[in-house]
């Protein structure tokens, strides 16, 4: 029995005639192969970043939350109750950051006499210029016509804001939306 030696091995092509020498594949080919991975490569990097950089700014930059007043402004608008009059769990919270980041003092945060307010209203007491409490109202999206004037020497603030199951549709909830 012969040795074959591999290294004379004899190739042939497609149509069955012999080749002198293997077929190679173009070098194009493979230089478009290895630039199309590094372009792969590259997408995923910068998907990875976009991503993480949308992590760090959910978690440690919270743009969910209200950001809390800044120390040093000025002296606040005015003294403000505001009243959960709609009976949903958090609301009259909400309302008061939206109305710290606003400027103005809260002063109380609580449940109203009955959950059954329909509309949102604001009580005017009497105690500040009517402009400053239609500012107030403009804030929040409550039109004019639900200022209330009810003056009261014992209550601690200038105006007291009672939130009313129409809250989902005041400028100022849907702007945290």
């Amino acid at each position: 029995m012969t040795k074959r030696n591999y290294s004379t091995r004899r190739v042939y092509d497609r149509r069955g005639t012999r080749s002198s020498a293997p077929r190679r594949s173009s070098g194009n080919l493979l230089a478009m192969k290895k630039k199309l991975n590094w372009i792969f490569v590259w997408l995923l990097v910068v998907v990875n970043v976009a991503l993480i950089v949308f992590l760090v700014r959910k978690i440690f930059i919270v743009g969910d939350a209200i950001p809390t007043r800044i120390t040093g402004q000025s002296e606040p608008e005015m003294a403000v109750e505001v009243l959960n009059g709609c009976g949903t769990a958090g609301v009259a919270n909400i309302f008061s950051e939206i109305l710290k980041n606003k400027n103005y003092d809260v002063v109380n945060v609580d449940n109203a006499d009955s959950f059954d307010y329909e509309k949102s209203v604001v009580l005017d007491r009497g105690r500040q210029n009517r402009k400053k409490i239609e500012r107030l109202s403009k804030i929040l999206g409550i039109s004019k016509d639900r200022i209330l004037l009810i003056e009261s020497q014992s209550c601690q603030c200038d105006a007291t804001l009672i939130i009313g199951s129409d809250y989902n549709e005041l400028r100022a909830f849907r702007r945290l939306r």
